[in-house]
């Protein structure tokens, strides 16, 4: 059983490697999505709004 757990800690960090990379790999789509999004949002509210409140998610 001391065996299977020794193979096991040697895999561990590289299997941790790889999970944080997909984490990250997600979490920059998201960002990236979330920008599109707040991007459209910004084209489509009121410019006259917009310049009034001196708000723009993207100047």
């Amino acid at each position: 059983m001391e065996m299977l757990w020794a193979l096991l800690n040697v895999i561990s960090p590289s299997a941790r490697g790889k999970f944080l990379c997909r984490k990250l790999k997600e979490a920059l789509r998201g960002v990236a999505d979330s920008q599109s999004a707040f991007r459209e949002l910004n084209d489509a509210a009121n410019p006259d709004f917009i310049r009034k409140k001196g708000f723009s998610f993207f100047s």
